[in-house]
């Protein structure tokens, strides 16, 4: 950390004596992995026919070769809040910047579905809800191109690589009941545990989550110091937000 303040500290004193523009800029978004619903599902299903098929047949032969219906539902969402400095190398006009963003990010993912399971008289029914509540601080070199820098309100492209502390939990509730030979049973399954309980218990949970951002947007310079930004694009995910920009 002691390395990353002397860093900013260089380069606003570097920044300060060339002549290079510099800006102040923080901002937030919201984040979602819904457009890719479908396909999360299509892995989910196929991820849990391969868990349940086998451990249900085996504990209930008369479930063996079973007709298996399914319901899944997915949702995601997020926010984050970040601060950052940003410097045109090419001076206040210029086109190309860099800059270093902190960010708070959380990300949350819910998949609840049933599944019924039938042979004859003879039936299974689940139903379960998984979540997993994810926290990252994170550091991002960001790179940004403006297109046309001399107007007033101009689109840009940009991207950005880094790294954040993975901190979070998952949970799951899940409710079976069986119908075999005339004899009907109820099950309940709880369970919730912090990414360090299932690192512990040697599951291979990284304790950084790097992150790849890509996105265009606008810009509108509102005074000579003060400009706003929209943008949209990916954030290991996709995500919509909005900035502003101090110049000095």
């Amino acid at each position: 950390m002691r390395k990353i303040r002397l860093l900013i500290v260089f380069l606003l004193v570097l920044s300060i004596r060339a002549g290079v523009g510099m800006e102040v800029y923080g901002g937030g978004g919201f984040w979602s992995l819904n457009l890719l619903r479908a396909q999360i599902k299509k892995f989910a299903r196929e991820k849990v026919d391969e868990l349940l098929h086998g451990d249900l047949e085996a504990k209930y032969p008369e479930l063996s070769g079973a007709t298996y219906e399914h319901t899944e539902m997915f949702y995601s969402g997020g926010e984050n809040l970040g601060l950052g400095l940003r410097f045109y190398p090419g001076g206040e006009q210029g086109s190309f910047s860099v800059g270093f963003y902190l960010m708070k990010m959380n990300m949350d993912m819910v998949m609840d579905g049933e599944i019924a399971a039938t042979k004859g008289t003879d039936s299974a029914d689940f139903t379960g809800s998984g979540e997993v509540y994810i926290t990252s601080y994170a550091g991002l070199a960001v790179l940004q191109w403006e297109f046309f820098p001399s107007l007033k309100v101009t689109p840009y492209f940009k991207m950005g690589f880094g790294a954040g502390t993975l901190r979070g939990k998952t949970s799951y509730k899940g409710f079976v009941t069986t119908r075999i030979r005339g004899n009907t049973e109820k099950f309940k399954e709880e369970e919730e545990k912090t990414l360090d309980d299932l690192r512990k218990e040697g599951a291979d949970v990284p304790k950084l989550l790097p992150f790849v951002n890509l996105a265009l947007g606008i810009k509108g310079d509102v005074s000579e110091n003060l400009a706003l930004y929209v943008e949209g694009g990916i954030l290991n995910g996709f995500f919509l937000g909005g900035s502003f920009g101090i110049r000095f």
